[in-house]
């Protein structure tokens, strides 16, 4: 489900945009909010907590997303 909601957005930005939509589709990991924290380099528990950190994209990649992320939910 996840690949069919990044080709439905890259379709929509090559549709809308000049920019290139002929990449490989990103690895797409759902972890817990620590570890998240952790490979965005925020080792604090009171930092991490601060940051709300909802997800990231990393230059390998990945996508990174908390594993309360809802992909039904429009406001995720």
């Amino acid at each position: 489900m996840v690949n069919d909601i990044i080709f439905a957005l890259l379709t929509w930005i090559g549709t809308q945009t000049a920019y290139s939509t002929t990449i490989d589709f990103p690895n797409v990991v759902f972890t817990n909010q620590h570890n998240m924290c952790a490979l965005y380099g925020i080792a604090e528990k009171g930092r991490c907590e601060a940051a709300q950190l909802k997800g990231f994209y990393d230059k390998e990649l990945t996508i990174y997303l908390g594993l309360d992320f809802d992909i039904n939910n429009f406001h995720h």
